[in-house]
């Protein structure tokens, strides 16, 4: 059995790897879209936790940053087609409502937009979300909670 290295993504990460790791991440109004290029086993995995920078801050924490800097970095490595996952995006009754709808927007109109077809679609609701991504099968675990 092949050994698999553990790897926690925090908010505003990004990761790409073309080694075996299980990817765990905690998401409740924040994204994680995740890449997968099947053919040379290339995964990418992100954590935004705000759609849209409107401050010139140009960290990994915004979605608009977050997915062209993941989509770049894969890119270097994969020409061949990639499949994506969207994970979270749950409302919270402490945050505006308006954060993880628009999270979710910018996640779905980004992979449109870059003709990627999206395999795993998983948001909304009111449960937080712990999530394994394997990057060898590009198999995502989903366990929600309170």
């Amino acid at each position: 059995m092949e050994q698999y290295s553990s790897f926690f993504l925090h908010a505003g990460g990004v990761f790409v790897s073309n080694e075996p790791f299980h990817v765990h991440t905690i998401l409740g109004s924040c994204i994680s879209v995740c890449l997968w290029d099947g053919k040379n086993k290339i995964a990418a995995m992100n954590h935004f936790m705000i759609s849209h920078c409107n401050d010139g801050d140009l960290t990994c924490k915004y979605g608009n940053v977050s997915l062209e800097h993941m989509l770049s970095e894969i890119k270097k490595f994969s020409n061949s087609p990639l499949k994506a996952y969207i994970i979270g995006g749950s409302n919270n009754p402490l945050l505006n409502p308006v954060v993880p709808t628009q999270n979710i927007e910018i996640a779905d109109s980004f992979l449109r937009k870059h003709r990627i077809p999206i395999h795993l679609r998983d948001v909304g609701g009111s449960m937080s979300r712990k999530i394994v991504f394997n990057t060898m099968s590009g198999e995502v675990s989903i366990i929600k909670g309170r």
